[in-house]
């Protein structure tokens, strides 16, 4: 696993919550996880697709896996303090790459903004199809960093984003991922591939949704500026330039927020 580029620490972990609020009605739009008994979802984090998914879903078992100790502790807290029965959850602390590992009660896999944090993303679409049982569904939802577009275009938040794009390179990661999703699929052996751009479009048109995209997104952008500002990528100047842009992007009644995100189906084969 590559270095995190938003960090552990707690204000990070509600920002994860947050998160789901915003985008989870994307996310599971073109998602039906209704024929799903047993899911695995892989890089779980603090919980919030868990609960998402727990509460759309009745009948469904969640299994969230995670390598870092800290999110799964979260993820803890955060179900345990919902209403959610606690016979329709748990977690495993553990690498889905680790060969003892066993997949075979899964009939489901679920993987949202992992990829883009994994050295060598194969390795583990790799794991999951050949541990998997066959006809077993996966669903991944995952960035596509360079399809961000304002208008009016921000110089200074185009110069951070792109730097946080870079940075996540350096570290083993890739913030465009999302374009290769159907070859990684592909290339795993899985079977049945569907690959789905999802366009977020805010104008005047919809100035409501419009103002949380954009509240969210230098949220988001804020979470990278504390690594980036300690490993001398960026500047606190730059940071403060990038938040008066945001502001003068609210406050402009023409503005306009674009971004697509990238989701990949696909099934488990006979040949594994």
């Amino acid at each position: 696993m590559t270095k995190y580029i938003h960090g552990y620490k707690e204000k990070e972990q509600n920002r994860l919550i947050d998160q789901n609020r915003v985008l989870s009605k994307f996310i599971y739009e073109k998602i039906d996880l209704s024929q799903v008994k047993h899911l695995l979802e892989i890089g779980c984090g603090v919980g919030a697709q868990m609960n998402y998914v727990l509460n759309r879903y009745p009948k469904i078992h969640c299994t969230g896996l995670d390598i870092a100790q800290a999110q799964i502790s979260k993820a803890e807290s955060n179900l345990a303090s919902s209403n959610i029965n606690k016979e329709r959850y748990s977690f495993l602390n553990d690498d889905i790459l680790n060969e003892s590992l066993s997949l075979e009660k899964f009939d489901g896999f679920l993987l949202v903004w992992v990829l883009e944090h994994i050295p060598n993303p194969i390795n583990m679409l790799n794991a999951i199809r050949e541990k998997a049982k066959k006809g077993a569904k996966i669903w991944i939802t995952e960035v596509h960093h360079r399809r961000l577009h304002l208008y009016p275009e921000q110089s200074c938040i185009e110069k951070l984003w792109q730097k946080s794009i870079e940075y996540q390179k350096q570290i083993g990661g890739d913030a465009n991922i999302g374009i290769r999703l159907g070859n990684l699929l592909h290339d795993a052996g899985f079977e049945h591939i569907t690959i789905q751009p999802y366009n977020m479009f805010f104008d005047k048109t919809n100035q409501d949704q419009r103002m949380i995209m954009l509240n969210y997104w230098e949220e988001l952008l804020e979470s990278a500026v504390d690594t980036l500002l300690q490993n001398g990528i960026t500047t606190s100047a730059e940071w403060s330039q990038a938040q008066r842009e945001f502001k003068a992007l609210k406050e402009n009644e023409n503005a306009v927020f674009c971004y697509s995100f990238v989701q990949g189906f696909a099934t488990v084969g006979k040949d594994h």
